[in-house]
């Protein structure tokens, strides 16, 4: 029928309800165009062989959900939206290759490009969303989680209760999931390797009539004044951007992201040096 009928058979399937059930540690909800994406995974939201494989599960169903708009990334932990990487990482040499393995096979079809991790991997299918994506920060992101944090195209964060980290060179080695080129194309080169070789917590205080200088902070967020205030914007923004009119589905045609990700040179080749640091 489809070979007779294309258009119809495109626009049965545009109208498709996909679920998000089945993704351990996620809880996803999906309202007036916009997916809400809770992390919820104690006791620290690791970046582990449950949260990778349920993260990329999402990441290949919604990549074709024209239900879905804006995607706004959270967490259930009040002190956390993701600490780090597991340290099983470093310590058993068989579960990163079991977490990549689960990775791998919760998204069918999409390949791991030669010379990258799965971290990495995630980090261009993120970028590659035809949906705009939100993180929404009012805990801590470390390591991994800062990484993820990262890939986003934008972050809102809440003063004085959010902070974010890249603290491998403590441990000697280095980020290995994308921090060293997503965070240089953020935020630039120097500010990039002085918090990476730094390895310090950075974020902003409230502290506005304070004489000295308040924390650093990260540029790439953009800080609400209070943490109260951090879910209203967020939320405002997204369904601000869920309302766009649109002439077509799935929301590929949506022109200022489009244009950003393919405007943007290439980062795979870059990653690759990054992976070779942690094999």
């Amino acid at each position: 029928m489809c070979l007779q009928f294309p258009a119809a058979c495109a626009a049965l399937l545009n109208r498709v309800v996909l679920t998000y059930d089945n993704l351990p540690g996620l809880h996803v909800s999906v309202e007036a165009g916009i997916a809400t994406v809770t992390l919820n995974h104690p006791p620290l939201n690791l970046m582990d062989g449950v949260l990778l494989p349920s993260l990329r599960g999402f990441l290949h169903r919604v990549h074709r959900d024209a239900a879905v708009k804006v995607i706004v990334f959270q967490s259930a932990d009040p002190q956390f939206f993701s600490a780090h990487g597991d340290m099983a990482y470093l310590t058993d040499p068989e579960a990163l290759p079991a977490a990549t393995d689960a990775a791998i096979a919760a998204a069918p079809g999409w390949d791991v490009p030669e010379g990258l991790n799965i971290l990495q991997t995630m980090s261009e299918e993120v970028r590659n969303l035809p949906q705009v994506t939100i993180g929404k920060l009012e805990g801590f992101a470390r390591g991994a989680g800062n990484e993820f944090f990262m890939y986003l195209d934008m972050r809102f964060a809440a003063i004085g209760k959010s902070g974010q980290a890249q603290p491998e060179a403590q441990m000697g080695i280095l980020p290995g999931g994308g921090g060293t080129v997503n965070m240089t194309r953020l935020i630039g080169r120097a500010r990039t390797l002085e918090l990476l070789l730094g390895a310090e917590l950075v974020a902003r205080k409230p502290s506005l009539q304070s004489k000295r200088p308040s924390t650093p902070w990260h540029p790439q967020c953009r800080w609400r004044p209070t943490p109260s205030k951090t879910p209203l914007y967020t939320r405002h923004s997204a369904t601000k951007f869920s309302n766009w009119p649109t002439n077509s589905s799935p929301p590929e045609s949506k022109p200022a992201k489009v244009n950003w990700t393919t405007s943007a040179s290439p980062i795979a080749s870059r990653l690759r040096p990054e992976a070779s640091t942690i094999e």
